[in-house]
């Protein structure tokens, strides 16, 4: 059930009657349902030496346009209403449907866990400079919902790094902001340096001698925990703080989508960050293998909670949710399905979509979450793309054939959803 709003020049968020919603330009409230990577390239496979998607559109499109206009007609049919991260948005610039793009504004590298120097000055200018070139050609584009900061950035230990934020940052060269920072953070909360060297074994004589070689070796873990939650809190802060500075001041005019944060492994420190800077909570959430979930509740920790749909996130945010990457898989596609390792594996397509229908259903009678993006347009090459993933994650197979259960049921589906998301939290509808 959609509901004229305020209208107003460009994508918002509101909320009304206690449920959030994205308000159209024309000040239609909509659930945001979108798809991640489309775009004709598919992903290229290191072992092939090319991308099997790639070369099956240019022997059966015309040109890029017509495979577009042939996938903004299956999404639009399918009840898709935006296109998500890592999409090629320029071939979509005059369709009718909102457009994402994932800013990458930090250069921090998800696969291996990098995290920058957020107190530094080349970190302010990197940001700028990066806003500056991706965010100005949108500025005025009427059908741009927003931005995303970053993608599954590392905050806490976890597969990428054993290192807290802290440990990391102590790590850096003497001379560095980050490294003056430490040391700044550490006089301002211990005050003296004889109650700093109560709580940790050092050679250091001041709080000026610890930047030269600073080895934390700390006799209280509760106190070093503590210490570690303190310091994040600043890191967070001070990276959402520049990088939605930076985009606004080139773009004032559309939403920042929040930085896709791993679900299981998110904390308090950067989604209140977050809250305090962005429009929109993002974060991604794959249902989980029973090994999976041991796994991870050993890199969890103190991780705000994913259980009742994420009402934890909610309720120390207070910002709508955006479930930014999810997605399911199934045996039957023929693909290995081996990387990820940790994420659930379905036999057949029509359990994927009883899957989807059960999740996103879930989701969107939740008055805080305004919307969903699935992961992905296309299949993974069955000998991995560049990162080694094999898996059934597409709404279409490498041969541009759309999973008809998985797409006859979204067909049914995604128009019941703004009614049920409308009703702000009544469940148990049979769909």
């Amino acid at each position: 059930m959609t509901q004229p709003a305020n209208a107003g020049g460009f994508y918002k968020v509101e909320e009304t009657g206690g449920v959030w919603w994205f308000a159209k330009p024309d000040g239609e409230r909509v659930l945001s349902i979108g798809v991640n990577s489309v775009h004709p390239q598919g992903d290229h496979c290191p072992d092939l030496g090319y991308s099997e998607y790639r070369r099956f559109v240019t022997e059966n499109y015309e040109n890029d346009a017509t495979w577009t206009d042939e996938a903004h007609r299956r999404l639009t049919d399918w009840g898709f209403n935006t296109i998500g991260s890592f999409s090629q948005v320029d071939l979509f610039a005059d369709k009718n449907i909102a457009l994402t793009t994932n800013v990458g504004i930090s250069g921090a590298d998800w696969l291996t866990g990098s995290f920058p120097d957020v107190f530094s000055d080349e970190f302010e200018r990197k940001v700028l400079e990066r806003a500056r070139t991706v965010c100005g050609e949108y500025k005025d584009n009427r059908d741009f919902l927003g931005y995303f900061l970053d993608n599954e950035l590392s905050w806490t230990p976890d597969w990428r790094t054993r290192l807290t934020m802290l440990e990391r940052y102590v790590k850096l060269p003497a001379s560095s902001a980050g490294k003056n920072e430490v040391c700044r953070f550490f006089e301002e909360r211990y005050g003296d340096f004889n109650s700093f060297r109560n709580a940790y074994e050092t050679d250091a004589r001041s709080f000026e001698e610890l930047g030269a070689d600073m080895e934390l070796k700390p006799k209280d873990a509760a106190r070093f925990k503590a210490d570690g939650n303190a310091f994040l809190a600043l890191v967070a802060d001070a990276y959402f703080k520049k990088t939605t500075d930076a985009i606004r001041s080139v773009d004032p005019n559309h939403l920042i989508l929040g930085a896709r944060f791993v679900s299981w492994l998110t904390r308090r420190e950067p989604l209140e960050a977050c809250a305090r800077y962005c429009d929109v909570i993002s974060l991604q959430h794959y249902i989980l293998s029973p090994v999976g979930e041991m796994i991870v509740r050993g890199f969890a920790g103190d991780s705000v909670s994913t259980e009742d749909d994420f009402a934890e996130f909610y309720e120390l945010a207070e910002k709508p949710l955006l479930i930014s990457e999810f997605g399911f898989r199934a045996r039957d596609s023929g693909l290995p399905n081996t990387l990820p390792p940790l994420m659930r594996i379905y036999d057949t397509q029509r359990e994927r979509a009883d899957a989807y229908r059960e999740t996103v259903s879930s989701w969107a009678s939740r008055s805080y979450i305004a919307g969903f993006h699935v992961f992905e347009y296309c299949d993974q090459p069955a000998l991995g793309r560049f990162d080694g993933e094999n898996s059934n994650w597409g709404i279409v197979n490498v041969r541009d054939e759309p999973y008809r259960e998985y797409t006859e049921m979204m067909t049914v589906l995604h128009p019941t959803l703004g009614e049920l998301h409308g009703r702000g939290g009544d469940q148990g509808e049979d769909f």
